[in-house]
């Protein structure tokens, strides 16, 4: 398997890490940037991972999410040989909102 991310989730993973680098610091944003890694690679290992995300099971791609820290979730599907990074969510922000974004 493979991993692929999204443009949205690219967006949003790159504003989360400026968040953290200007408010806690580079380092903790670079430990922000290796934590996601570990864990998309976690999830190219071993799809099922996470769990079926709750506000999106309607959605036809089967959304799954992993917690990588308790205030970021990453939003996933699967499709074919390939794991697609749908989005990075800040868990403290309005969920319905944010599942509405990814597209």
């Amino acid at each position: 398997m493979k991993a692929k991310w999204t443009p949205y989730a690219q967006r949003q993973r790159k504003e989360t890490a400026r968040y953290i680098a200007t408010v806690f610091g580079r380092k903790a944003a670079g430990n922000f940037h290796r934590n996601i890694r570990e864990w998309v690679a976690s999830i190219v290992r071993n799809p099922c991972i996470g769990l079926r995300e709750p506000l999106m099971t309607e959605r036809p791609e089967g959304f799954r999410s992993v917690v990588v820290h308790r205030n970021c979730k990453l939003v996933y599907y699967v499709d074919g040989d390939t794991v697609y990074v749908a989005d990075v969510w800040d868990t403290r922000r309005e969920p319905l909102i944010q599942a509405d974004n990814i597209k």
